[in-house]
């Protein structure tokens, strides 16, 4: 039987501003790491698909790569800079199996 890879990952930029959240693009995924190369803090608000009403926020650091995990879609994630920016993205499956 031939392997096939199913971890299709996907690179994406968006620009985003100070004053509103900007949505990630629509990429099925379960985790996305988030690359900031500027002086600006990221601010990333995250939706409960199962909860429409329930949504967390995280601050980055600037210059910092994070990793956020636990994700059905990127579209769950949506975030601001404190200047305006460019957001740096990859979305992927399967991240950082270890061994317990």
């Amino acid at each position: 039987m031939a392997f096939i890879n199913r971890n299709i990952c996907k690179n994406f930029s968006s620009l985003i501003n100070s004053s509103n959240y900007v949505q990630l693009s629509a990429q099925e995924c379960s985790e996305v790491v988030v690359m900031l190369f500027s002086s600006s803090i990221l601010s990333v608000d995250y939706v409960d698909i199962l909860d429409s009403n329930s949504s967390s926020s995280f601050r980055v650091p600037a210059n910092r790569e994070f990793t956020f995990r636990g994700l059905t879609d990127c579209s769950q994630l949506s975030a601001k800079g404190s200047t305006s920016t460019t957001l740096y993205y990859r979305t992927q499956f399967y991240g950082s199996m270890t061994d317990l």
